[in-house]
């Protein structure tokens, strides 16, 4: 299940996205340093990196609002039409 979810992720992101979380965050580049090794301008790093954090957020979003949903409507044995009226109102 966690090689799964790491799959999806990384399915969910460009090369490009990848890269930028690869060197900001592990190889602890600055945006000049990555702007260079990626062939762009500092803004276009920080931009970037700021849509892929945003495609992040929406991913796991997506993934923890499903996970609720299905515990919601399988485990608690709440009606689909209760939950999907709370979670749409």
């Amino acid at each position: 299940l966690r090689r799964q979810r790491q799959m999806c992720i990384r399915d969910s992101l460009s090369g490009r996205q990848r890269e930028i979380l690869y060197l900001y965050y592990v190889k602890e580049l600055s945006h000049q340093e990555i702007s260079a090794i990626l062939g762009m301008n500092p803004q276009s790093s920080k931009n970037l990196l700021s849509r892929t954090l945003a495609r992040l957020r929406e991913f796991f979003f997506s993934v923890s609002t499903i996970w609720i949903f299905s515990i919601l409507v399988h485990c608690v044995h709440v009606p689909v039409r209760s939950v999907w009226a709370f979670h749409f109102s």
